[in-house]
């Protein structure tokens, strides 16, 4: 039975949906790097003031949203959007 098990959860298409985890590219890693560790900071900081209560989903998420853009987020979103479509050329 454990066999047939196997085979019956073995046959998946898990591959098609496994994140991929990639470096960021060398010429992206000083800019990336800069970007991120503040705006990490600020997301651990607002997880845990979100989850306390001490700011509000409903008032301040937005205000975060807006932060989080202003900090360079969407520019993060570009170096990764980056590095996945060299990483899908390459394979």
């Amino acid at each position: 039975s454990q066999i047939v098990a196997y085979e019956i959860w073995s046959d998946t298409d898990f591959d098609t949906y496994n994140p991929i985890y990639t470096a960021v590219m060398d010429e992206y890693l000083d800019e990336y790097t800069d970007l991120w560790t503040d705006i990490d900071t600020y997301i651990k900081e607002c997880r845990v003031k979100f989850i306390s209560g001490q700011m509000s989903l409903d008032d301040e998420f937005d205000t975060y949203i807006t932060h989080l853009q202003d900090m360079g987020m969407d520019r993060v979103i570009e170096i990764k959007q980056a590095t996945l479509d060299a990483y899908n050329a390459v394979n």
